[in-house]
């Protein structure tokens, strides 16, 4: 976390805490979200939270924006049973192709007021910030109605591809959790967003794929716009269409930062399985330190890229 005296300017409350979240509406899913206000672990810090939502399609245009949904007191949770059914209430219908991204913001009552009174931004410490992003993950889940199979993740949304905190940032994922099996369709969710509305940077990424023996059987690449989000099915990329068995991701973007979630999708039972890739730190011992960060995704990028066939 960065020094928490550190001013961050033209902060906008919206991104205190939020929550993205990408649809799943290519394998016929509809969105169910929720939020947690545990902000009763703070103390006096305790606040209520006015929860709004915002919409981007699959380009990163906004389709929705900071919709009021509710105020969330300290120590309850929120339930957004129905993405989509809510987005049409306020004219939203369509969203073209693809993914859409979904923000679930989440502002203190106290800072929403605040930056009312001064055109909605605020300069507020990073220690005024960093408390809100500590105390819970919030949920995204994906239901699927003729046949009731769901699946779902818990996360939060951190500072990210935000320049007032770093000039660089970089994404690297490693998950042995693709599985190529008759039924089975292994996918890549990737969210490009950031705690700065601001944020306009693509992110591309280069993606491998090991199999068991830790032979290379695949790979390709994604783009993703700013406040977008993409479905990368990852069948699309094998070398061999007729591939079975369990293979290892391995993804590298040196443009922007990624919310990677690895996904399983069971197209019979319309079963779900979804998670994050292992924490980078698990992988890096230097994660803390951007400058190294970006020097080794760099180097891991440069290798996926020569190996390519």
């Amino acid at each position: 976390m960065s020094d928490p005296a550190r001013i961050l300017r033209d902060w906008d409350p919206l991104y205190t805490r939020y929550f993205p979240f990408g649809t799943l509406h290519t394998f016929g899913y509809r969105t169910r979200v929720s939020a947690c206000n545990g902000s009763d672990a703070l103390g006096a810090g305790r606040e209520a939270l006015e929860v709004r939502l915002s919409l981007f399609e699959a380009e990163g245009g906004a389709l929705l924006r900071a919709q009021p949904c509710a105020v969330v007191e300290p120590g309850e949770y929120w339930l957004l049973d129905d993405v989509e059914t809510f987005a049409a209430r306020h004219g939203v219908t369509g969203g073209g192709d693809g993914e859409w991204l979904g923000v679930l913001h989440q502002t203190p009552l106290s800072q929403r007021d605040a930056a009312a009174t001064r055109g909605g931004r605020l300069d507020l410490p990073v220690g005024a910030i960093a408390p809100w992003l500590s105390f819970a993950d919030d949920y995204v889940e994906y239901v699927h109605e003729s046949t009731g199979g769901t699946g779902g993740v818990f996360y939060y949304g951190p500072f990210l591809n935000d320049t007032r905190l770093a000039p660089t940032w970089s994404t690297v994922v490693q998950s042995p959790k693709a599985i190529f099996d008759a039924g089975l369709e292994p996918g890549l969710l990737l969210l490009n967003v950031a705690s700065d509305p601001r944020h306009d940077r693509r992110a591309l990424m280069d993606i491998a794929l090991f199999g068991t023996a830790g032979e290379r059987i695949g790979g390709g690449g994604v783009e993703v716009p700013a406040f977008a989000a993409r479905l990368v099915r990852l069948r699309e990329l094998l070398t061999d269409l007729a591939y079975k068995g369990g293979a290892t991701v391995v993804a590298v973007s040196t443009t922007a930062t990624l919310i990677p979630c690895t996904l399983v999708h069971d197209r019979m039972s319309r079963a779900l399985a979804i998670d994050h890739t292992f924490p980078p730190a698990s992988y890096h011992s230097a994660w803390g330190q951007k400058s190294k960060r970006a020097a080794w995704a760099e180097d891991v990028r440069a290798k996926l890229v020569a190996a390519r066939p």
